[in-house]
Order: C-alpha cells, then structure tokens, then sequence
C-alpha cells in the first residue's frame, strides 16, 4: 500500500510541476487519518485488531522550510482475541489528545519533499474490556492520561499553490501511560515502518506569498 502511495505522489508531481508552493508566513488548515486493520488467525486461535484515528490541525510556515503546528486528535482501538480452549478477550479503547509539532522540509524533486517531524502529544483515554471462559464473561473500564514524543519521516507534495498532501511511513517515539484507576505507569519506546498501517492527510494553505521553497 506504502508503495502505491509512493508511486501515486510521485506521478502527480510530474503532471503539476508548473504550480507555486508557499513559503513564510502561509497558514495551513488540514487534518490526517489513521487506519490500520489486522486479522490474523493461528491455528484454531483468532486475532483481530481495528484502530482508527482523525487528528484536525492548523499550522504556520516559520520559514521556507519549517512548519508548525497543533490540534486535537480523536483516536478508536479494538482488540479481539480467541482461543481454542473457548475462552477470549476483548478490548474498545477511545482517547482525546491535543498535540503539537514541527516539520522540516527537505525538496526531491520539483513540489514534492521528504519531511522529518518532531511532535509532542498528550492525551486522556477511556477503555473498556471484557475476558470470558467456558461461557463465564466478566467486564470493567478504566480511564488514563498518556504522552509521547515521536519522530516520523514522510512525505509532502504541493497541489497547485493552495493545496498539499502529505503521509507518515512510520514513527519514533517514547511514551508514558498512567492508568487513573490502577495508579500504574507504563514507559515504552518503540519504532515501526508497517505495511498494512496508512495515514494520509490533507491541508488547504492560506494568507501567503506564492513563491516556492528553497533549499
């Protein structure tokens, strides 16, 4: 999927070549979404997992070649697990956060550039889960804060001089989750480039000079 999208970026650069991209001062209104789906069985076992998320933003162009900017996200994760000795556990996850972050851009060719964000984001969620076996089920909730810091590469290409599109091919990050009603606290770091996660976003540019980015 990661190639398509490669692929698809790259031959609209060719056909638009001629169109203006925006420099300091621009102003971008746009968003991103998150998809990821897995399914995946062993043996008699099922796995399943479903996640989803949408994150609105508004930035600004400090410079010819930095963006920055901020938002909140809404995000949704399922997890459904199944075993053969006819017990199972289920997972629903929802979580609000509001994140910050940089982009720096670096020109490929005409209108499309390699960019390396920085970002911070914190976040509250709310979860629920249900464990059964042998036909006994019990459920509970539990609510957490949670932050992170990450780094991921990607892709940005300008259409025409008011438009841009962009994607994320995976993520640095460290993160910290405090569990309200446990009071536990968890740290990960961790890195990934996955085939089957997409995340594309779009964003309409205003209030600037039409002149292109310089290196």
């Amino acid at each position: 999927m990661k190639a398509i999208l490669l692929t698809t970026i790259f031959s609209i650069s060719l056909v638009f070549s001629s169109f203006a991209q925006p420099t300091q001062g621009d102003y971008i209104l746009g968003g991103s979404l998150g998809f990821n789906l897995t399914n995946a069985p062993v043996g008699l076992n099922k796995r399943q997992s479903l996640s989803f998320s949408i994150a609105p933003s508004l930035g600004k162009f400090i410079s010819e070649k930095f963006l920055i900017s901020g938002g909140l996200g809404y995000s949704y994760r399922k997890d459904y697990n199944e075993s053969s000795n006819q017990s199972f556990n289920e997972s629903i996850s929802n979580g609000i956060s509001l994140n910050f972050g940089v982009t720096r851009f670096y020109s490929i060719v005409d209108k499309l550039f390699f960019t390396l964000g920085a970002n911070v984001n914190l976040g509250y969620g709310f979860d629920k889960f249900k464990t059964g076996f042998a036909g006994v089920e019990s459920s509970g909730n539990s609510t957490s804060l949670n932050g992170s810091i990450g780094i991921s590469p990607g892709l940005t290409y300008f259409i025409k001089n008011r438009w841009m599109i962009y994607s994320n091919m995976g993520t640095i990050n460290y993160s910290i989750n405090h569990n309200i009603t446990s009071s536990r606290t968890a740290h990960s770091i961790n890195a990934s480039l996955i085939a089957n996660s997409f995340r594309v976003g779009v964003s309409y540019i205003f209030e600037g000079k039409e002149k292109g980015i310089n290196n």
